[in-house]
């Protein structure tokens, strides 16, 4: 059947609605915009049932479970829907070509998109790492001598780590580590980890919907263009 432009439109639209409603639901489906901590439970009536899904591997990995207890988080999805697809057709357009309809344009666009918030992750820690610097902390050496040993912090990113949980933990080894690989040498300086909880920070941000959004403005744009290939191959056939 040939889809004439309007009906394409139409269907991206629909398909858009859709796609902002399965993350709505995803979200805890909350019916208001702005909502207190002590208020989700009620305003939000699919956070209980989503919380079973949170321990499924892959899934909890790119779910938006983050309750939509602010605008922002009603506003990322259409941006990122919106900027998603007006910047796939000006590629189009602008270069002539299909490029960004493929998939290695959505791999790459992801793959920025993700670089993106991990430096604003350890762009944001990265005062709060240098303040705890420097601190003194007294160790008691192995060999029974007490020195004070400086603190000196560094940023930790969690990739493998998918709950907040399980980066302090891993986190936690690592100090424990150094600390006594510090009192063994008696060493004057004490190197520690700060963590940055990757994974379980995207999860709970508005920015892993914008994602989303501009994945499923991606999505009719890419199955139309296959449906195309097909069309001339049809015909030369």
């Amino acid at each position: 059947m040939e889809l004439d432009k309007k009906k394409k439109t139409q269907i991206i639209i629909a398909w858009l609605i859709i796609a902002f409603v399965i993350m709505w639901v995803l979200g805890g489906a909350c019916t208001s915009m702005f909502i207190a901590p002590s208020e989700v439970s009620v305003a939000c009536p699919a956070n209980t049932a989503l919380n079973g899904i949170t321990n499924i591997p892959i899934i909890n990995w790119v779910l938006p479970l983050g309750n939509w207890v602010s605008m922002m988080f009603w506003v990322a999805p259409l941006a990122g829907m919106v900027l998603g697809f007006f910047f796939i057709r000006w590629w189009t357009e602008y270069f002539d070509s299909k490029e960004a309809i493929s998939i290695i344009f959505l791999v790459a666009m992801i793959v920025v998109l993700l670089g993106g918030f991990f430096i604003s992750e350890v762009w944001y820690n990265s005062s709060t790492v240098a303040n705890a610097s420097g601190q003194p902390e007294v160790i008691q050496c192995t060999d029974g001598k007490t020195i004070q040993s400086i603190k000196q912090y560094s940023i930790y990113v969690c990739l493998a780590e998918v709950t907040g949980g399980q980066c302090n933990e891993t986190a936690s080894l690592i100090n424990n580590e150094n600390y006594a690989i510090t009192q063994r040498e008696c060493s004057g300086t004490l190197p520690l980890v700060f963590p940055i909880k990757f994974w379980s920070e995207l999860r709970g941000s508005i920015f892993l919907t914008f994602i989303l959004g501009a994945i499923a403005a991606w999505i009719p744009l890419f199955i139309f263009e296959q449906l195309e290939k097909k069309k001339k191959k049809n015909k030369k056939e």
